[in-house]
């Protein structure tokens, strides 16, 4: 086991050396400047894991948004083609990994203390704080251009972009669009703004059309699966919280787990805001129908209460919108109300959550729109 200064120190040799190197960022610290400064010094991009979105500013020309098998596209091709990969407290757990004998066959690890070994070989293990051995690493670190590289993501990222799904031809409000003009409605509050999302699509599509600026600003249950988790994480949320903005990012069928709990935010008024995506289905269900059987669907239809009648029965402020044209008028309505809302959105069904990495494929045979 190595010590935290031996270890950056053989690590900045092994990072002066690299023509391709890539910061997969997943733990609580280090973040802001300390990750800045090392990928701009570096001249090194970054990810993040799910659990760490906004860690990494997604506004920042260094970021490659999030990782895994719902992430970018040009983050799967620069994993899989960076010679060097920084994990600072990455699991490397297979839905980030995907195929894990296919991850990253360039590449040599520098991995973070419990994880070393764990499911991927590290070259240099660096047992400590992640900002702590950043810290140490950094007097160390020379300025360094990578000009071949960076253009090389810059043309990934042209290639495989987020907004490539096909949005023409459809009257309904596609989920990825409405979730791209959420964020930019809050924009300009994101530095006090906090989103909750249950399980499903949505959780993915929220991930990654939803720009995020600020570290512990997404609460998810990640790779547990708990579905109903986004109403209550956010009543949790808007409690320790109380001058944040607190938006519970939902679907249908996740939504419909804890429902109930509308009653505990119109009894004790918790300001929290409900984005509500009802593609009448569940979602995920549909999707790897879609993908693994060939659109053969199989009880993955909801029979759904009447969303906004059911709210305000519990006394919370509900609307409900179903064609483009009116959610322009309708999106910023939940940020305008005074006290717990729910904003219903109509969306279209059978939308698929890609980029998808299927299963037994390595991180860079991806699924991705139609060109």
């Amino acid at each position: 086991m190595l010590n935290e200064k031996s270890s950056s120190s053989r690590l900045n040799r092994l990072r002066t050396l690299s023509m391709s190197p890539e910061i997969l960022h997943t733990c609580i610290s280090p973040e802001g400047s300390a990750l800045k400064t090392a990928s701009y010094k570096s001249s090194i991009p970054v990810t993040t894991s799910l659990q760490r979105l906004g860690a990494f500013g997604e506004r920042d020309p260094m970021t490659l948004h999030m990782l895994g098998l719902h992430g970018s596209g040009y983050a799967k091709m620069a994993i899989q083609n960076a010679d060097l990969i920084l994990a600072l407290g990455a699991r490397l757990y297979d839905r980030v990994t995907g195929n894990i004998p296919k991850f990253a066959p360039k590449a040599r690890l520098a991995v973070s203390p419990k994880n070393v070994n764990k499911v991927v070989e590290a070259t240099i293990p660096v047992i400590g704080d992640c900002a702590e051995s950043l810290e140490l690493l950094l007097p160390l670190t020379k300025v360094t251009k990578r000009p071949e590289w960076l253009s090389q993501i810059q043309a990934w990222k042209e290639i495989y972009p987020f907004q490539a799904f096909n949005q023409s031809g459809n009257e309904m409000i596609l989920p990825q669009v409405f979730i791209e003009r959420l964020s930019d409605a809050v924009e300009p509050l994101k530095e006090r703004t906090i989103i909750t999302t249950g399980v499903g699509q949505h959780q993915m599509w929220a991930s990654q059309h939803f720009r995020w600026r600020q570290p512990k600003t997404m609460i998810t249950s990640g790779g547990l699966g708990t579905m109903g988790y986004g109403l209550s994480a956010a009543i949790g949320a808007k409690i320790a919280r109380p001058n944040a903005l607190v938006i519970d990012i939902d679907e249908d069928a996740s939504f419909n787990m804890t429902i109930s709990e509308l009653l505990t935010a119109s009894q004790f008024g918790i300001d929290v805001k409900v984005v509500l995506l009802n593609n009448e289905e569940q979602g995920m269900v549909t999707h790897l129908q879609t993908v693994y059987f060939n659109k053969r669907f199989c009880h993955s239809n909801n029979l759904n209460p009447d969303f906004v009648e059911a709210a305000r029965a519990m006394e919370i402020h509900a609307e409900s919108c179903s064609r483009i044209d009116d959610a322009d008028n309708r999106f910023q309505w939940p940020l305008e109300t005074l006290g717990p809302a729910l904003l219903e959105v109509k969306v279209a069904q059978k939308a698929l959550s890609l980029p998808m990495v299927a299963s037994v494929r390595g991180l860079d045979e991806f699924q991705f729109y139609a060109h």
